[in-house]
């Protein structure tokens, strides 16, 4: 009985996993030939730095003037 509730468990786990989408988050031209994918997490300490120092400049150059988007996830 334990095996037949595992199994049920870990086929319905993968399907849902697998009809599962990730959210994409765009700031720029959706048709720029560039796309920056930036993955990002709450609890990392590298990434507010990233906010304030690398992005208001990456937004202005490129960005802004349609070059490239950027996708977060």
């Amino acid at each position: 009985m334990k095996k037949i509730i595992i199994t049920l468990i870990l086929f319905f786990g993968l399907e849902l996993s697998l009809n599962a989408e990730v959210k994409r988050i765009f700031s720029g031209n959706i048709n720029a030939k560039i796309t920056i994918i930036a993955y990002e997490s709450l609890t990392c300490s590298h990434c507010p730095d990233f906010h304030k120092k690398v992005y208001p400049q990456l937004k202005k150059d490129y960005i802004d003037t349609g070059l490239a988007k950027i996708e977060f996830r």
